[in-house]
């Protein structure tokens, strides 16, 4: 049955700690604590819609792909079904609650071509500390960082050259400021394959060690900025509960490709997001990817 017919015959069940809802991209089983992504799915049936949009725009049937950091899959479903089952997608989520929320959405939807791992990623293979967060807290749940943790449940940890991928056309990363980690124990398969690489560019620490890693290497980088909320939602709700508030990212793009964007460039490593951004913004450029 079209997710459109499903919509109209079923509103959905309400558990204990979590909902299951038709969304955009399918069944999405999701927290309903959750201030951020859970709360997305609920009002709108989808969450930063942007991103997928810009993602589509690179990956093909067939490709490999990584989604180091993956919640509850909102990101890994439509990468999933653009591939189809000719692909392969390992999506790569250590926190315990999520990462079965993941593994359900995976399941719930049938995309038997996702290797969902409760591992974290980082520059080398070991292990971290990943806070137990109750699953009826109210927090934003993509939030909890792995950064400095003395405490909490061990959960391995690998780099992605342990996994030895022949190819790989696309890595997307949301790690909560170990970005920079990711990338360095990825150096082998960046050099090998030269992927894509879409990664949360906040203005921390790591931000500019990753621009200037992968400018190193040789990858053109773009500015984007992925609002939470959209006019055009799943569920064509008005109201923005979010504010404007979104996810500042980046997308990197290996210097060779054909690939061209309508996107602000970066163009040096300390450079600051709102500035450049403004400044495209208002040059009369397509604007698609900052509503």
């Amino acid at each position: 049955m079209p997710t459109t017919e499903l919509t109209a015959a079923w509103a959905g069940i309400d558990l204990a700690s979590s909902r299951l809802r038709v969304c955009r991209h399918g069944l999405m089983l999701y927290l309903a604590a959750d201030t951020t992504i859970g709360r997305a799915l609920e009002l709108y049936g989808e969450f930063a819609e942007s991103e997928n949009e810009l993602m589509m725009e690179i990956v093909k049937h067939g490709d490999v792909l990584l989604d180091v950091g993956a919640n509850i899959g909102t990101v890994t479903l439509p990468l999933a079904r653009r591939i189809g089952s000719s692909g392969l997608l390992i999506s790569f989520e250590p926190q315990r609650v999520i990462f079965q929320h993941l593994c359900a959405n995976i399941a719930l939807n049938g995309l038997t071509h996702v290797d969902a791992r409760r591992t974290a990623v980082g520059s080398a293979a070991g292990q971290i500390y990943v806070p137990l967060v109750a699953a009826t807290t109210s927090t934003n749940f993509g939030g909890v960082t792995l950064l400095g943790n003395a405490e909490g449940e061990p959960v391995p940890m690998i780099a992605i050259d342990d996994l030895k991928l022949e190819r790989c056309a696309f890595i997307k990363i949301d790690v909560e400021g170990m970005e920079a980690a990711v990338l360095q124990g990825a150096e082998q398969t960046i050099a090998r394959a030269r992927p894509a690489i879409y990664f949360e560019a906040k203005r921390t620490a790591a931000t500019p060690s990753c621009f200037a890693w992968l400018l190193k290497r040789e990858y053109r980088l773009y500015w984007h900025f992925a609002a939470f909320f959209r006019t055009s939602n799943f569920r064509n709700v008005a109201n923005n509960v979010f504010d404007g508030r979104g996810d500042i990212n980046a997308l990197a793009i290996p210097a060779e490709s054909s690939l061209r964007f309508e996107l602000p460039s970066v163009a040096s490593p300390d450079e600051d997001w709102q500035l450049a951004c403004r400044k495209w913004l208002t040059s009369g450029r397509d604007q698609r990817f900052f509503r």
